[in-house]
């Protein structure tokens, strides 16, 4: 060995061949060791937060009230300034998609006009938090009567009525509506 090198603690010492350990070219391997095993532990986490499952009950959905509060559900809900989301039907079932964790919720959101709207949420985690990364409108007024998943596809069944019909009518034809996860988003399927 030249006299350019660390002091190899495995290896037999000869001090006349070998530097200082504590001198200024092995603090330089130990920072970039220090680097190489710090950056390896740090896309260890930003993995383990891509795959951790989303909350299903604690959210932000990407809408806010009058007053511009965000809406933040807590257990499942969120009451604003003429808006309230709720949670009316989770798949507990976590899909995976590309590498990342998701999970999907039906919420129902009144902005306080006539209507009660069902939309589809695709959540996701970013960092610690759990986002709404996409959502669907199912539809105005109708009745959900199933969320489920098969072979990486979301269905979701729902009664709806006749275009032609008043939203006071009760909505009694079946729908089925099927979705996959396509680089983070929701994608209508046949």
């Amino acid at each position: 060995m030249n006299s350019s090198t660390c002091a190899d603690p495995g290896l037999p010492r000869r001090s006349e061949n070998r530097l200082d350990p504590s001198g200024p070219a092995c603090s330089h391997w130990r920072f970039l060791a220090f680097i190489l095993v710090a950056t390896t532990l740090a896309g260890g986490a930003v993995n383990q937060a891509a795959n951790r499952a989303p909350d299903l009950r604690n959210f932000a959905y990407p809408e806010s009230d009058l007053s511009d509060r965000p809406a933040i559900l807590k257990n499942g809900r969120f009451i604003g300034d003429h808006l309230t989301v709720e949670v009316a039907l989770s798949l507990k079932k976590r899909m995976e998609q590309e590498g990342r964790a998701y999970g999907i919720v039906v919420v129902n959101v009144d902005s306080g006009g006539s209507g009660s709207f069902r939309h589809l949420c695709l959540l996701t985690t970013e960092g610690r938090e759990t986002v709404c990364a996409d959502t669907v409108l199912l539809g105005d007024r109708i009745k959900i009567t199933r969320l489920s998943s098969r072979e990486n596809r979301v269905l979701v069944q729902s009664l709806v009525r006749q275009s032609s019909e008043s939203f006071a009518v009760q909505p009694t034809i079946k729908q089925t509506m099927g979705f996959t996860i396509e680089k983070g988003r929701l994608k209508p399927v046949k």
